[in-house]
């Protein structure tokens, strides 16, 4: 864990905050591998073989490495984006997420397991140094990160992004539910800002589209879970896997596709 995320993370979020570390490696156990973050998004081979391994271990039989993907960011995203998107949005700390400078442990079954950075980051200190992080977050590391999974395994894009969307929306409701139990205002609002400018800003200052917007962004303020307009914008494909099922906000689920035709049909 980053020392200055620590009291983010006491009690039962502690293992929310320990996919993150600036110490030094350890040493890994055997048959787990060290990748240095952009030489995995860059060389897809690598990236592939590290899915093979992953959906011999989830029992996905076949070529067909879409499913493993799809499962695969998911890990990735709840083991790094608690501790990014809880830094800057409550204590305004920008952990350094360059892939140049980033080191990933994969364990045996081919799991994300730690990401290692070099240093514990730098405070936000304003809005330009709060942009500059979501943009190297969104627009660097999870853009090359989403478009290496897409081509070690033919997963669509959308769905990556529909994932990210929706991790970081739980991550961002939650933190606002904190805030509220603690009768923060002030971290409310910060949180519910940083958080829209994620997930409802259609594009970015240059004009380029916000890839979490066109695939499922709310904001985190009316986020409504239970409700109809709470289903994915995607489905992640979890059902595709040996032993699950859909999951209860998909899209493509037949007790939610029945739902949302009854609601049209007595509208």
């Amino acid at each position: 864990m980053i020392p200055i995320l620590s009291p983010l993370f006491q009690g039962e979020w502690a293992p929310y905050g320990d996919g993150v570390s600036c110490t030094p490696p350890p040493e890994l156990p055997a048959g787990a591998r060290r990748h240095a973050l952009w030489m995995l998004t860059s060389q897809t081979t690598e990236l592939r073989e590290v899915l093979v391994r992953h959906a011999g271990c989830l029992g996905v039989g076949g070529r067909d490495l879409r499913a493993t993907a799809a499962a695969w960011s998911l890990d990735y995203l709840w083991l790094v984006l608690p501790a990014v998107i809880a830094g800057a949005c409550v204590l305004r700390h920008g952990v350094p997420i360059d892939l140049a400078v980033c080191l990933l442990d994969v364990d045996t079954r081919g799991g994300p397991a730690r990401l290692h950075l070099p240093h514990e980051g730098q405070a936000l200190k304003d809005d330009a140094d709060a942009q500059l992080h979501r943009e190297t977050l969104v627009r660097q590391h999870l853009s090359a990160l989403f478009s290496a999974l897409h081509a070690s395994s033919g997963l669509p894009v959308k769905i990556l992004w529909g994932n990210a969307a929706r991790v970081m929306a739980d991550i961002l409701t939650a933190l606002l539910d904190v805030a509220r139990a603690a009768g923060d205002e002030e971290a409310l609002r910060h949180i519910d800002q940083q958080g829209s400018a994620l997930l409802t800003a259609q594009a970015w200052p240059d004009g380029e589209p916000n890839p979490l917007w066109l695939h499922g962004g709310k904001p985190p303020s009316l986020l409504a879970i239970g409700s109809p307009s709470a289903c994915h914008a995607q489905c992640c494909l979890r059902h595709l896997l040996p032993g699950q099922l859909h999951c209860s906000r998909c899209p493509l689920a037949p007790f939610v596709t029945q739902a949302m035709r009854t609601s049209h049909q007595s509208a």
